[in-house]
């Protein structure tokens, strides 16, 4: 009997039980690790560093008005006041939302990208083997304890947010589904940096990544519903629109406060509960991606392989492969006398002898002369053409491809909008591509191997932005080359523009790059350098232009705040862009061309100069981060930097 009931516990549980099991969320999410991340980020000052800067940014866009107010409060009365605050509310509680919006959508994938990315770093990928966790209860739990720290910061602004309706004009309903949509989008936006992080070896890619695919997921869906409506397709029902993209109900919103119609639309909240429910089913879609993507990363490491990409092999024109010889002597070497080139290894009969690689063979060369690390940087590190990346291109290259083809007679605004969207994409990359420059350095223990050399300071950090600037060719040129194809080679645009967009586009890349260096230089986590530099530009060129929308509601009884709004506009490379490409029509003459910025129109001699003078700003600012940079690196190196 005994044997028999020792026999029924020992028999395996079925597939199905076990799978259920496995999908009850306090397994899944709140488990062992789940507890060690969060307590583990509890004691890091950059969570608290974090949670300061989103309520100060919060604060400041409440402050904005209420210095306004002080300072038009003695030209104006008591009830101008009054509708002063009912017409400001629905402003500030828009660019609130918006700030909250921007902010998540570069945290959450920054907070979440290191989750493998670290493991791998710092080579623990076989210590979670040890656990009893599935590769799914280690993704969800890491992605829990990340989301906890994303929604603290999505719930700072409420407060805010709910004061502002004490001055009218907004209802509680429309803030409540809006900052839904807002935190759906950040959940989906942790869930895409967890599986970058398991295609990426360094956090910094992977956060570039999460936010490159977040973008292409609000926007692409929305050139698509507008390439339908030009080729006369009949979209009956706005709420298409809403559910198409996050930025689509948050426009609506944004335009209903300011509009300041009483009531709560019911389709506009149909349309935002309808897209909060697809942001949350497209984040536990790609959470599953993540969590059959580390179970096959898992199984590379328990079998000794990793899926990292072979080195590059490059051939000179003309010339063949050549291979290097281990110089190692075999006995059957030695008995042969040592026949052969004088390494000891006598070629085989009747095939051609292979040499050693000399200098001047081409890349596959070892000599790097007197600048490593300039070699180091300028040389390609891994194959360029992998799956994923041929895949992706072929599926960009077919989707433009149809958009073109469809809108080919508004060619004109469509490459005004291809201009605005790529710069974006250009602002997002340079935002985190210098920061594994030093940092990653760090982080990898080689820092201090670095220091050992007698390069100077200067030479590494020259090196270092080399090599930004190097790995940042390809979302320029494919702007420019759809430009030149689209615009100028088909008679829609003039090919100035194609001048003014090459210096646009090096603007924020030289100015990040600049930063970039010096704060990775200044931290310690390469993330924590990208999470920098990205806030640098957003603030710059997203936060300048919303507090100067807010204070002009205020002063524009006073001043001009249109000349405000105008010189906030002449240093954003988006804006530039898109009056570069729009306003440079193919059949206007060269000398007659006019470029319109919000408040003033502007030659073709006086926009040149513009740009030209962002430019020399610009490199001047990087200049001075990577003089700064070398200086915080020389006490270091111990070194006098030359």
């Amino acid at each position: 009997m005994s044997g028999a009931t020792s026999a029924s516990s020992m028999r395996p549980t079925p597939r199905v039980i076990r799978w259920l099991r496995a999908l009850n969320p306090f397994t899944l999410a709140f488990n062992a690790l789940f507890h060690a991340e969060v307590r583990s980020s509890g004691r890091k000052r950059g969570t608290y560093f974090l949670r300061f800067l989103a309520a100060g940014l919060v604060s400041g866009a409440m402050l904005l008005p209420a210095a306004g107010m002080a300072i038009g409060a003695t030209e104006s009365s008591g009830a101008e006041r009054l509708q002063a605050l009912q017409r400001i509310a629905p402003t500030v509680s828009g660019t609130i939302i918006w700030m909250t919006f921007i902010g998540l959508c570069l945290a959450a994938p920054v907070l979440t990208a290191p989750v493998v990315c670290d493991e791998r770093r710092m080579r623990t990928l076989p210590a979670l083997l040890t656990t009893p966790l599935t590769a799914g209860q280690i993704i969800v739990g890491k992605l829990a304890a990340r989301l906890l720290h994303v929604i603290i910061m999505g719930l700072l602004p409420l407060p805010v947010l709910l004061a502002a309706r004490a001055f009218g004009g907004v209802e509680a309903g429309v803030l409540a589904a809006a900052m839904g949509v807002v935190l759906a989008t950040a959940v989906l936006a942790a869930s895409l940096g967890v599986l970058a992080s398991t295609w990426s070896r360094k956090a910094s890619s992977a956060s570039t990544l999460a936010v490159i695919l977040l973008f292409a997921i609000c926007v692409l869906p929305l050139l698509v519903l507008w390439t339908l409506m030009i080729r006369g397709v009949h979209i009956s029902s706005g709420i298409v629109w809403l559910v198409a993209s996050p930025i689509g109900v948050l426009g609506s919103f944004t335009a209903r406060m300011a509009g300041q119609v009483g009531g709560t639309d019911p389709i506009l909240i149909r349309g935002a509960l309808l897209s909060i429910a697809i942001n949350l089913s497209l984040a536990g879609i790609v959470a599953m991606l993540a969590a059959a993507s580390l179970r096959r990363v898992l199984r590379a490491e328990a079998e000794g392989r990793t899926l990292a990409p072979p080195p590059r092999r490059r051939m000179r024109k003309g010339r063949k492969q050549t291979y290097a010889l281990d110089a190692v002597v075999s006995a059957q070497d030695a008995s042969s006398g040592g026949a052969g080139d004088g390494t000891g290894i006598a070629p085989r009969a009747g095939k051609r002898r292979r040499r050693a690689v000399r200098a001047g063979d081409g890349a596959s060369s070892r000599v790097v002369g007197d600048h490593p690390v300039l070699w180091r940087e300028l040389r390609p590190r891994a194959r360029f053409f992998t799956a994923k990346r041929i895949v992706g291109a072929v599926l960009l290259a077919v989707l433009m491809s149809w958009i073109t083809y469809e809108m080919w007679d508004q060619r004109e605004a469509l490459t005004t909008l291809i201009s605005v969207v790529g710069m974006i994409i250009v602002c997002i990359i340079a935002g985190s591509t210098p920061a594994p420059s030093i940092a990653g350095e760090r982080e990898g223990r080689t820092l201090d191997e670095l220091l050992t050399t007698p390069l100077r300071p200067w030479s590494i950090i020259l090196a270092k932005a080399a090599g930004v600037l190097r790995t940042q060719w390809m979302a320029p040129l494919i702007l420019i080359t759809y430009v030149a194809i689209v615009g100028v080679f088909a008679g829609s645009t003039h090919p100035v523009a194609i001048l003014h967009l090459a210096m646009i586009v090096l603007i924020p890349i030289i100015l990040l790059g600049g930063v970039g260096v010096l704060v990775s230089t200044s931290v310690r986590k390469a993330s924590t350098a990208g999470a920098i530099t990205t806030l640098v530009g957003v603030g710059l060129w997203a936060g300048l232009p919303m507090s100067v929308g807010i204070l002009s509601a205020f002063f524009e009884a006073f001043v001009d705040t249109n000349e405000w709004f105008n010189g906030v506009m002449l240093i954003n490379p988006v804006a530039l862009a898109g009056t570069a490409v729009g306003s440079a029509g193919d059949d206007v003459m060269l000398q007659d061309l006019t470029y319109h910025m919000p408040s003033e129109a502007y030659t073709l001699t006086q926009f040149t100069t513009i740009i030209a003078a962002d430019l020399a700003v610009a490199s001047m600012i990087a200049a001075l981060c990577l003089a700064r940079a070398a200086r915080i690196l020389r006490p270091v190196s111990g070194r006098l930097a030359h």
